[in-house]
């Protein structure tokens, strides 16, 4: 790959020997970006870049005269987390790689001739300079050149412009759809499919439920016999969610009346704003108005763990590219593979996905990629099942009990297990948390998910005969 300076410099040569070469003046005030930068990593727009060649200084506003474009429009830096990046420079991309070095950064564009270039950092501002020469009759010039970047915030490998962060209760809602939907709470009322020795096997019931120092379940009322719900969600003062895996339902909070929403096989839904999403009878991922109008096909491919985003982009599982992770954007249509395993009950926290993944017959591991970077980290080690649940800033799972670790040691998660079955942690809203034990009965807690002294009996969840 050729360098990339020398053009702008001889360009400047070009210049600088003509008359009138000056250009305009740039009366733009930058505003402060709201994120702070902590390091070179990041998304850096051009705001100031000047040229010196011996005693003579080409300053921003000469230099954007000169190609007629803006100096956002000359160059543009990306660094992420693993090393890598891309510089912009005069509408050419290259390859870049840096590390720190002397209090400041070296910024290497990659290529056949690699360059180096010196970075610093102050505040929101990055500064990256790189000297080089040039020969004019017979006499070497040195030149440099300079760039002055100001932190947009993060950069994403996959998707352009991508900048999330979910909220705990937004982890909470994305779990929850993880592990099926299969309850929720509103008004105090649970909803859900449980039963049991004294309720029976497999009703839709409701129930009132408070939290104490244990949970009281008042009264179960059965529904619907010989049913199911999955993927709960609360909209309007009505309870949405599939029934049977061939409608879907909803149920006015406080009330016991099904009605007919959606009278076709579906497989997942969810609820964002005015619109019904869900996967159809061949698992294509579709949407539809509140009222089942207008309904159409998003993604057209067998997906799963399908989940609409705040930034309006969807993360799934793609079944036909080895079960791997995918994150599609509405806006563009633009698709971005983020790891290349099979890939189960996907989860964002903070820069990360994190997921399981199958080992074995019996065994699975525990990854994380980061949004960011695209970098892969494994967490030696069994976990066990491939369910597991963020709550907080911990990582719950299912394997001997439901013990836990702390997210920043989310690699330790096998370290924790101990003797004991598969125990699956269902659903939380943050106050009341449902999960399975080894047994196949489902138990509340207001504790922690690890907590077994305050929780009580729920019955069986599903068909348990």
């Amino acid at each position: 790959m050729k360098k990339l300076l020398p053009a702008l410099v001889l360009s400047f040569v070009l210049c600088f020997s003509m008359a009138g070469c000056g250009g305009g003046n740039d009366n733009e005030k930058e505003s402060e970006p709201e994120l702070k930068a902590t390091s070179i990593v990041g998304d850096w727009e051009c705001t100031d870049l000047s040229m010196k060649e011996g005693d003579t200084t080409m300053q921003k506003d000469e230099l954007e005269g000169l190609y007629g474009k803006k100096a956002k429009e000359l160059a543009h830096l990306k660094a992420y987390g693993d090393g890598t990046g891309e510089f912009v420079f005069l509408d050419e991309t290259s390859q870049i790689t840096w590390e720190e070095a002397d209090g400041g950064y070296v910024v290497r564009i990659s290529g056949e001739e690699s360059q180096d270039m010196n970075a610093t950092l102050e505040g929101n501002s990055l500064t990256v300079s790189s000297e080089d020469s040039y020969t004019s009759d017979g006499q070497e010039i040195k030149t440099t050149m300079s760039f002055g970047f100001t932190y947009l915030g993060n950069a994403s490998k996959f998707i352009e412009g991508w900048d999330l962060e979910l909220s705990d209760d937004e982890v909470r809602e994305m779990n929850n759809s993880m592990e099926y939907g299969n309850f929720i709470i509103a008004d105090n009322i649970l909803y859900g499919t449980y039963g049991g020795e004294t309720y029976g096997d497999g009703f839709i019931c409701m129930a009132e439920i408070k939290a104490g120092d244990k949970p009281e379940l008042g009264k179960i009322e059965k529904i619907k016999a010989d049913s199911w719900l999955s993927y709960l969600t609360e909209h309007e003062g009505y309870i949405y969610g599939i029934m049977n895996n061939s409608a879907i339902v909803k149920i006015k909070v406080g009330e016991k009346k099904i009605e007919t929403v959606y009278d076709k096989e579906c497989s997942t839904m969810q609820i964002v704003g005015d619109k019904i999403y869900f996967s159809d009878k061949n698992c294509n991922l579709c949407s539809m108005n509140l009222d089942t109008s207008n309904e159409k096909t998003i993604i057209s491919k067998e997906v799963y763990y399908p989940y609409v985003l705040p930034n309006n982009t969807i993360i799934y599982q793609d079944d036909a590219d080895n079960e791997s992770l995918h994150i599609y954007e509405m806006k563009t249509g633009n698709d971005a593979k983020l790891n290349d395993v099979a890939s189960y009950c996907p989860m964002i926290y903070g820069d990360h996905v994190y997921y399981s993944t199958k080992l074995s017959e019996d065994s699975y591991q525990f990854q994380r990629v980061d949004l960011y970077s695209g970098k892969i980290e494994k967490a030696e080690g069994d976990m066990g099942n491939s369910e597991f649940f963020i709550e907080g800033d911990r990582i719950y799972f299912g394997f001997g009990g439901i013990p836990s670790v702390g997210v920043e040691e989310w690699d330790q998660l096998s370290k924790k297990t101990y003797g004991g079955g598969l125990v699956v942690p269902r659903y939380s809203n943050g106050e009341i948390r449902i999960y399975t034990d080894d047994e196949g009965f489902l138990k509340a807690t207001c504790d922690n998910f690890e907590s077994r002294d305050t929780s009580v009996d729920l019955g069986y969840m599903y068909f348990r005969k």
